[in-house]
């Protein structure tokens, strides 16, 4: 779950313009946590994050809507496809590439996908993301059939 939730936070570092250069940053290791805490406090956790960006992102709470249904459909974890037309296409092409290809980003498409937000509602909508593939990602893991007999 938090590899997950790194990978996805990561992503929204690029989008932003935020990548450190490769061998910058310092490496700091950590203690593998206590394996006795249950999951259901983690899980807590993801519900209140995921709770929370609804809140700010308030009256467009429709993009965020969008942007994780289309995560759930590109990851497999939900059935469909895009929708044929949305007059958010900019926006969903960033959903898309945020969850395949984050580095294809361009400034170009991230300013064409948030034209007109609030930059508080990029923020929220950007962690949205996140949140939408972390928990995903781990869901298409957890529902994935594994045939151990080969």
């Amino acid at each position: 779950m938090g590899l997950a939730l790194f990978h996805a936070f990561s992503k929204v570092m690029i989008v932003l313009g935020l990548e450190p250069e490769p061998g910058s940053m310092a490496v700091t290791e950590l203690a593998t946590p206590d394996t006795d805490r249950p999951a259901t406090s983690l899980e807590a956790g993801l519900e209140n994050l995921g709770a929370a960006c609804a809140a700010e992102v308030g009256a467009h709470g429709d993009l965020l809507d969008l942007a994780r249904l289309r995560i759930g459909q590109v990851l497999g974890v939900l059935d469909g496809s895009r929708p044929p037309s949305t007059g958010r296409e900019a926006f969903l092409d960033l959903v898309e590439l945020f969850v395949i290809d984050v580095h294809a980003v361009t400034d170009e498409l991230f300013a064409a996908a948030v034209d007109g937000l609030d930059p508080a509602v990029v923020v929220s909508l950007l962690i949205g993301l996140a949140h939408g593939d972390a928990v995903s990602r781990i869901e298409r893991c957890a529902v994935r059939q594994v045939d151990m007999t080969r």
